[in-house]
């Protein structure tokens, strides 16, 4: 799963990464830890979800 999520996050269209970031990624950080996850994610993945935490935690 986290290999096709790192397609999506560089796929050339933006709206494909969005669909990543904010119907998958999202629920990901709301179910499980970091430290449980953050193993399987890619480079590009990773920066997203991590924007994603911020976002839902504060600065």
């Amino acid at each position: 799963m986290f290999n096709y999520l790192e397609e999506m996050e560089n796929a050339d269209d933006g709206y494909v990464s969005e669909v990543s970031e904010f119907t998958v990624l999202e629920e990901i950080a709301d179910e499980f830890k970091d430290i449980a996850i953050k193993g399987y994610m890619g480079p590009e993945t990773l920066k997203a979800f991590k924007l994603i935490r911020r976002y839902i935690t504060g600065p």
